[in-house]
């Protein structure tokens, strides 16, 4: 019986995941993306106009180094013609039962795949431990965190002005109200 390689899974999983995101480009093993670091490839690498380039290091369990190359990604934060650092590394686990699996794109579609995102500048998610879920669920996690921080800091900022705003206009109404109220009170209105 012949035996999978972490390099078969990785263009298969591409695949799948390609065909979920119709906006971005999903390489796998590219070596020529890694911006001054030719013949470094990440094992798959996600691509999107206006989002932040998300990066997946996968093994087979045990899984001993994953976590350690998905954090080294953030050595070399930009992947060429990318005007965006990587900000999310996400460490894929693969059940050891994929090895021995002929139909790599059925197997991975319906296996439960381990995986936990780390971050440039915060702490990794979930802070301990993995997330296990299907191709579809890792697909939506790295939509999520494909989505630049700075969005998400305008976001909140324009957010808390808005909120800001509305508490003004509240303060004003109730100053109002409570004049009018004590005016008509003391028969002045």
């Amino acid at each position: 019986m012949s035996r999978q390689h972490e390099v078969n899974l990785n263009n298969n999983l591409a695949d799948l995941l390609d065909g979920m995101f119709c906006q971005s480009q999903v390489q796998p093993e590219n070596t020529d993306v890694v911006a001054k670091s030719p013949g470094k490839r990440p094992d798959i690498s996600i691509i999107g106009e206006g989002r932040s380039p998300v990066v997946v290091e996968a093994e087979f369990a045990p899984a001993l180094n994953v976590e350690e190359e998905a954090k080294g990604r953030f050595k070399t934060p930009y992947l060429k013609n990318q005007n965006r650092p990587i900000e999310a590394v996400i460490a894929l686990i693969y059940p050891e039962t994929l090895r021995a699996k002929t139909n790599l794109k059925s197997a991975l579609a319906t296996t439960r795949l381990r995986y936990r995102v780390f971050y440039a500048k915060d702490e990794p998610f979930p802070k301990d431990g993995y997330l296990e879920g299907f191709v579809h669920d890792l697909a939506d996690l790295i939509d999520l965190v494909a989505v630049p921080r700075s969005a998400f800091d305008k976001t909140a900022k324009d957010l808390s002005n808005s909120i800001d705003s509305a508490v003004s206009v509240l303060e004003n109404s109730a100053a109002i109200y409570l004049t009018d109220k004590i005016f008509s009170m003391l028969g002045l209105a």
